[in-house]
């Protein structure tokens, strides 16, 4: 299973990648999912999603089927809750609420084994040896010693999360189809500087407009659609469908 080296290794050549979001839990929610054609990646948020830790090797397992590497958003930054989602098949980490380097760096080292990392040996089902390790930038802290994590050692990329950096920055969260926002300058500066650190990076959202937006700004990695989203919106659409008039 290479799917780690083999994410790394195109974002590493300016490859974009396309994912989804899944806040719902059960392997048949992740396999409808994963089954799109295009998808690189789907982030099983654990978090604020639905999912636990009895269903994680079900999703990750079918979402490996298709060819997509489940990535999964940890429930917090700890020891335990980092080293848990990689026990049970994810194939990389995205790491939430961080604040400065030294936080950073402890954090990462969760992610790998000695001597490199402290994670802890304990496979309960297949994984793969060198995970993909996604910084989440959501914290004044984070973004004001962005730099300075740029250039640690075991960060394979930054993404933001848009609301919550908004939020710590004291800006009011604005909708996706806002423009000229104090958060339009943040992000831009947020681009710049991974990539003058050839770090990837790239920006939360769950609409495939904003994506291409955020894409054309410079981001890898751009989550395309959210699944219970896509699925919320599908079917009040189909609902309203049905109770329009059939006149013109």
């Amino acid at each position: 299973m290479d799917e780690p080296t083999d994410l790394r290794d195109r974002l590493a050549m300016g490859e974009t990648l396309v994912g989804a979001w899944s806040v719902l839990p059960g392997a048949v929610a992740a396999r409808t999912t994963a089954a799109c054609q295009g998808l690189d990646y789907l982030v099983i948020d654990m978090q604020h999603g639905g999912a636990g830790e009895t269903e994680l090797p079900g999703m990750c397992a079918a979402t490996t089927a298709h060819g997509v590497a489940p990535l999964v958003r940890v429930r917090s930054p700890t020891f335990a809750d980092v080293g848990r989602a990689l026990d049970l098949g994810a194939h990389g980490v995205l790491l939430p609420n961080l604040g400065g380097p030294d936080h950073v760096s402890e954090v990462l080292g969760h992610c790998r084994y000695g001597p490199t990392g402290t994670r802890s040996y304990g496979q309960l089902v297949p994984a793969v040896p060198d995970p993909l390790c996604v910084v989440m930038l959501e914290t004044r802290a984070a973004f004001e010693n962005l730099a300075a994590i740029a250039r640690l050692p075991g960060l394979d990329a930054i993404y933001v999360g848009p609301i919550d950096l908004a939020l710590s920055l004291g800006h009011k969260p604005h909708g996706p189809d806002a423009d000229d926002t104090p958060m339009t300058a943040v992000l831009t500066e947020i681009v710049q500087t991974c990539r003058a650190h050839g770090v990837a990076v790239g920006v939360h959202t769950s609409h495939g407009r904003d994506a291409r937006r955020y894409r054309d700004l410079g981001a890898q990695l751009v989550t395309a659609a959210a699944d219970a989203t896509v699925l919320a919106e599908s079917v009040g659409a189909q609902i309203e469908l049905a109770r329009s008039s059939s006149r013109p």
